[in-house]
This record gives structure tokens, C-alpha cells and sequence, in this order.
């Protein structure tokens, strides 16, 4: 149920048991212990199984498969803004612990975790080829940084 919907419910309910408290049947409504829903009309909405789904399918169809699976593997998982896994390097990962250590706004570090699926497709990925703590976590085909521009080709494929 959308937040709105849940707001819209409650609302009408406790206009409902309003009522039914003046017309003296109630002597208190029980709405006044139940807190009103919030409604943000900016939170973004998950994506379902069968986007999830598709995305993972078109990533598979790309010229780098492992990398953009993986990739997406990991945004789906810490919910990162596109442009914190593109400036990674392989020192910002704890494989055992599972998670990244990414820079957000403001240049501010901040812990994201990410799961089994995911860690285990990065051990594969991380194998195909020799690399420093330096390097890049997610390589474009130079062997350099994948900018979010190349992110951004992925996701509108």
C-alpha cells in the first residue's frame, strides 16, 4: 500500500470513529493512539522482483557481463548513489565484513554493507585479473576508472 493510501485511511477512520463519539456511542476514539502515517511524496519506491529481474538479465547481454552484473548487484544492495561505487577502489572494500567504505556528500565516508550474493560475485569478478588496493573496484575495458557516465549507459539500456 502506498503511503498516501495509508494516510487517506487513517484519516478517513478517524473521521469515522469521530463521528461515532459525538452520536455517544464511543466515549473516545481509538484513532487518538494510533499516530498518522507519514506521506513523503519524494521517497522513491523499491523495485519489484521482476525489474530487478530484468535489470540483472540486460546486464548479462553487455560487453563486460561480470562487471555491470556485479555492479548492479551492489547498488541493489547498499541502495549507493551511481557515482560512490564508480569512485571505489579496492582498499574501500572488506570482503570478510561485506561491506565498502564509500564517499558521499560532502566528502563524507560512510559505511555500506552488502550481501552473500553479492560478495561472492565480487570474489569472482575480483579474480579474473591481477590488480593493486589502488585500483578501481569496477574497471571500465581500459583497465581505468568506470565513469558514471558508463553507469548511466547501463541503467537506460
Amino acid at each position: 500500500m502506498k503511503s498516501r493510501t495509508e494516510k487517506d485511511y487513517h484519516a478517513t477512520l478517524r473521521t469515522l470513529f469521530n463521528w461515532i463519539v459525538d452520536e455517544g456511542a464511543l466515549t473516545t476514539s481509538p484513532m487518538e493512539r494510533i499516530p498518522v502515517p507519514v506521506d513523503r511524496p519524494d521517497s522513491i519506491e523499491p523495485f519489484n522482483d521482476a525489474q530487478v529481474k530484468a535489470l540483472l538479465e540486460v546486464s548479462k547481454k553487455t560487453r563486460q557481463p561480470r562487471r555491470d552484473e556485479d555492479l548492479l548487484l551492489f547498488l541493489l544492495d547498499t541502495g549507493c548513489r551511481a557515482s560512490e561505487p564508480c569512485d571505489l577502489n579496492l582498499n574501500h572494500v572488506d570482503m570478510s565484513g561485506k561491506k565498502a567504505t564509500v564517499d558521499g556528500k560532502g566528502g563524507k565516508s560512510r559505511p555500506v554493507y552488502f550481501g552473500r550474493t553479492t560478495a561472492r560475485a565480487l570474489w569472482q569478478y575480483l579474480r579474473e585479473d591481477e590488480r593493486t588496493p589502488q585500483d578501481p573496484l569496477f574497471q571500465a575495458e581500459r583497465g581505468d576508472r568506470l565513469p558514471c557516465s558508463g553507469l548511466r549507459q547501463l541503467i537506460n539500456m
